[in-house]
């Protein structure tokens, strides 16, 4: 514990770009990752690395910064009751948390494209629009994503519901004839677009999207890696 203790007086150190971020849109991105379910209690934490990473996953969504900090030690970080996660007294180091690293596929999707953060800025209140009703598999919401061409051959992404959808431009995609109509949580997709508006502020940033099969996660993050976002699909189509 004293270790603990020692290491949360340094000061953390955080990606440039989170320093514009507005106070707390970070901290709710983790939150809105992290389990809700008692049931597997390990997975309500976030996971503080040694190398600097911070990983937050529930197994449908994981979301993962690199040089978040700089404690130098594994820890978690219960976020619903906000303290180290304790286990017969001592803190729980890294060995009782899912080993995360094997779920972040490596290299390149089948499918890869680019998305402006305004595209994803105008999306955010047409998809949290579908969040109702739930069509799903236990409750869970349902949409359809899927490229689409439209009457100059340009690349665009359609996501949509049976009652709405929204397109968004897409740049330097490859591979999108390989790309399966998905269904997806659209309360995901709407987390992760908002943690990248929040993250980029009002400057137009690119989001990589990678998509490596119709039931493999994809994956969402921004160029150089510090930010991987997963939402795994939905059996549905």
């Amino acid at each position: 514990m004293s270790k603990l203790i020692k290491a949360t007086k340094q000061p953390i150190k955080r990606l440039p770009g989170f320093d514009n971020m507005r106070p707390g849109a970070l901290e709710r991105a983790f939150k809105d990752v992290v389990s809700k379910n008692d049931n597997r209690p390990i997975l309500q934490n976030l996971h503080l690395t040694s190398d600097g990473s911070a990983v937050a996953t529930d197994t449908h969504v994981l979301l993962r910064v690199r040089k978040f900090h700089n404690l130098g030690i594994n820890v978690n970080l219960n976020l619903l009751k906000f303290m180290p996660e304790l286990e017969e007294g001592d803190p729980l180091i890294g060995s009782a948390y899912p080993d995360t690293d094997r779920l972040i596929p490596a290299g390149p999707g089948d499918v890869t494209f680019e998305l402006l953060t305004p595209e994803l800025r105008k999306a955010l209140p047409v998809i949290k629009s579908m969040f109702y009703p739930a069509a799903g598999p236990d409750n869970s919401q349902v949409v359809r994503m899927q490229f689409r061409k439209d009457d100059r051959s340009e690349d665009y992404l359609q996501i949509g519901s049976d009652t709405s959808q929204v397109t968004m431009i897409t740049h330097n995609a490859l591979g999108v004839d390989q790309l399966e109509p998905t269904g997806i949580n659209p309360r995901y997709l709407y987390n992760a677009f908002r943690l990248f508006v929040d993250y980029f502020g009002r400057a137009d940033g690119l989001v990589r999207v990678d998509w490596y099969g119709a039931l493999r996660p994809i994956t969402l993050s921004v160029d150089d890696g510090g930010i991987s976002y997963l939402i795994t699909p939905l059996r549905t189509f």
